[in-house]
């Protein structure tokens, strides 16, 4: 399993604990589950003083990076070609 399928299974995991402690999400759909999570988080931050803006702004990073690492580690990167073969290839 990749690492990015590891993150996605602990989120789920998390989510299905939340959902037991919440107590009425049971026949909620995951993207409910997941605003209600959410929400929560908000109002954590609240309490603890962390922008959540911030926290989420860092969070997409960390996810746009994770994501970006994959897409390279499957592309085929091509070389360059020098600008003088470039003529000589459309010649």
């Amino acid at each position: 399993m990749n690492e990015n399928r590891k993150r996605g299974k602990r989120a789920i995991d998390t989510l299905k604990i939340y959902t037991t402690i919440a107590g009425d999400l049971s026949d909620a759909t995951f993207k409910a589950i997941v605003a209600s999570y959410l929400a929560d988080l908000l109002h954590a931050c609240d309490t603890q003083g962390v922008d959540f803006k911030d926290a989420l702004l860092r969070g997409f990073q960390h996810y746009s990076e994770e994501v970006q690492d994959v897409v390279r580690q499957n592309k085929q990167i091509e070389a360059p070609v020098p600008d003088g073969d470039k003529e000589k290839n459309n010649a």
